[in-house]
């Protein structure tokens, strides 16, 4: 009679790889992560494919000495949590027929690696970054960015930075 929808949370670690393949439903969702789950694999790297959009609202993490995070979509990846890895992040959006956005970093998204990672965003359609790419840290009374490099590209669409983008040796956007 009271019955009442509760958000519940799932958690995936493991030792190695986790690997994520999904299509897509008739709504064009192919991957959503609720803000209470955790993806996180200790020892290698995560990989998230899917044919249709993805949504990420819990944490991505890949901890090992290298690891590495990559998420691809065909269809547009939307991004509201934080996805942190040791060495690489890569991060390919599609194509997205209403916004004309394949990679969205909502302002609550933040990506980030250990010093001297790599972040890299390619996409067909837009990429827009209202959140945080790259953070930096105090060394020395010296504002130093962790990321060594962010690249960011679209082959169809804009590139709009509304957020951050920090790195130490160099941001290429290429639209």
């Amino acid at each position: 009679e009271n019955l009442q929808i509760v958000d519940r949370g799932a958690n995936l670690i493991a030792d190695k790889n986790i690997t994520i393949q999904s299509g897509a439903n008739a709504d064009g969702y192919g991957f959503v992560m609720s803000n209470l789950s955790l993806i996180e694999s200790k020892n290698s790297d995560v990989i998230i494919n899917s044919s249709g959009e993805i949504q990420i609202n819990g944490v991505i993490k890949a901890t090992s000495s290298l690891g590495d995070i990559n998420i691809s979509s065909a269809s547009s990846i939307y991004i509201n949590s934080l996805i942190n890895a040791t060495n690489s992040i890569n991060l390919n959006g599609g194509i997205n027929s209403n916004t004309k956005i394949g990679l969205y970093i909502d302002t609550k998204g933040s990506i980030n690696t250990l010093e001297n990672g790599t972040v890299t965003i390619t996409s067909i359609d837009g990429v827009y970054n209202k959140g945080v790419i790259g953070e930096s840290k105090i060394v020395n009374d010296t504002l130093v960015a962790t990321l060594k490099t962010v690249d960011i590209r679209s082959s169809k669409g804009d590139i709009t930075i509304a957020g951050s983008v920090d790195a130490k040796d160099s941001i290429n956007a290429k639209a």
